[in-house]
């Protein structure tokens, strides 16, 4: 015989709560993976923007810093042009004299207050023209690099030094200097100036970088020349170096401006970095970093707040799909008792039905013989008393013989039974 195919079983039908349940669960989960997606894409926006506008201030900043200190350095590159000129004047004139030239660059450093040196040198490189003052340790220059250099270069111009502590003044400063010449051309000594660290961290300061930003200035060697915050004491910030490579990237590589978001080597904190080279004779770059934490402080308290409103969120619709379960299982059970109470009712009602179809009723005037005893079945016909009783209810007979009709039909039946 040939073989049968097998019919495929069929897998057994979820219940209708089962059913009920699973959509229920999905649709929740749906629902709360929606409202997360939602709040993370403006979460991750929102970062965004405010990750963009940390990046615009600091390169903003960098470049009014800029702008700030190449004023300074152009105004007080005037100011010395002008010494220069009048000791080279006086040169040519017969030769320089101390009283007068020391007067005009007292006049000159009144217009810079914000200038902690302001004299000039002879060819030796004593510092013997400007304002009296006690030197702390020394009033020559010879010794210094910069004087060493526009000593030997007349076409130098202006020349920024490293930051150093003056022999005069005793404090951190950058020195800002240019050769004077005599009318042949030969080495006459130089005009200096000197800013102090401590007047540009103090001009740092006016800038709102949050609470744990910092702005610094640093030579083309990534040696820190001024920084904000610099703490009780410019001295141990001044000269150190900045291991960065993102900073050598722009030290290197001739970039104009840089940014970019790293952790500090001197602090540890993240931040991000605008590099900027100043307008100036020497290399020297300006960095304005914003920390992470200062700039990300309200979005991460918006963060935390959009995180709460999920969990709520999150609560409220289990809350809600467990009273929506119950509901639906109060409302089934309802159903079911209503179903069954309907399907016993029309139980009972076929049975009734079945019950009264079955039963047939005697009533009315039953026409009967008054000899034979039968009945007239309204159809004109007589038929035995029995039979129309059966045929019109659920009666049936059994044949019997009572005493009184044994003692008329079998008048000797009695007597056998009373012998």
């Amino acid at each position: 015989m040939p073989a049968q195919n097998a019919q495929p079983s069929k897998s057994p039908q979820p219940s209708p709560a089962t059913a009920f349940r699973t959509r229920l669960v999905a649709g929740v989960v749906l629902l709360n993976v929606l409202v997360a997606a939602i709040c993370w894409y403006s979460l991750h926006r929102s970062r965004i923007h405010v990750v963009d506008q940390a990046t615009n201030s600091s390169q903003n900043l960098a470049k009014i810093l800029d702008e700030n200190i190449t004023g300074i350095v152009a105004k007080v590159d005037i100011a010395m042009l002008a010494v220069v000129d009048e000791a080279e004047r006086e040169l040519a004139a017969g030769g320089i004299q101390q009283a007068a030239l020391s007067r005009f660059i007292v006049r000159e450093h009144a217009r810079l207050p914000e200038l902690a040196v302001f004299r000039a040198t002879d060819a030796s490189g004593n510092a013997i023209y400007g304002p009296q003052a006690l030197a702390a340790t020394t009033t020559s220059l010879a010794h210094r690099d910069y004087f060493h250099q526009l000593q030997g270069d007349p076409g130098a111009g202006l020349v920024l030094s490293r930051p150093l502590v003056g022999g005069i003044s005793g404090q951190w400063m950058v020195v800002l200097a240019r050769r004077i010449n005599r009318p042949g051309g030969g080495f006459a000594g130089l005009v200096y100036t000197g800013v102090t660290i401590e007047h540009l961290t103090r001009g740092f300061a006016s800038f709102d970088i949050g609470q744990r930003g910092t702005m610094a200035l640093v030579d083309s060697d990534a040696t820190l020349i001024a920084r904000y915050p610099a703490g009780t004491d410019a001295g141990p910030w001044v000269g150190r170096k900045v291991s960065s490579s993102h900073l050598s990237q722009v030290l290197e590589g001739g970039l104009a401006t840089h940014t970019y978001t790293t952790f500090s080597t001197l602090d540890g904190l993240e931040r991000t970095i605008s590099v900027r080279r100043l307008g100036l004779p020497r290399p020297l770059f300006i960095t304005v970093g914003l920390a992470t934490g200062d700039y990300l402080s309200e979005w991460r308290l918006e963060a935390w707040k959009l995180t709460a409103f999920v969990l709520t969120f999150l609560g409220m619709t289990i809350i809600a799909a467990i009273a929506i379960q119950r509901g639906w299982h109060r409302r089934a059970l309802e159903a079911g008792q209503r179903e069954a109470a309907r399907a016993l009712l029309a139980q009972q009602k076929e049975e009734l039905e079945a019950t009264l179809a079955r039963t047939k009723r005697l009533e009315g005037i039953i026409s009967i013989c008054m000899h034979c005893k039968k009945i007239n079945n309204k159809q004109e016909s007589w038929e035995q008393m029995e039979k129309y009783i059966s045929d019109n209810s659920d009666a049936r007979f059994s044949h019997g013989i009572c005493p009184d009709c044994i003692r008329e039909h079998h008048p000797a039946f009695p007597r056998k039974l009373d012998a």
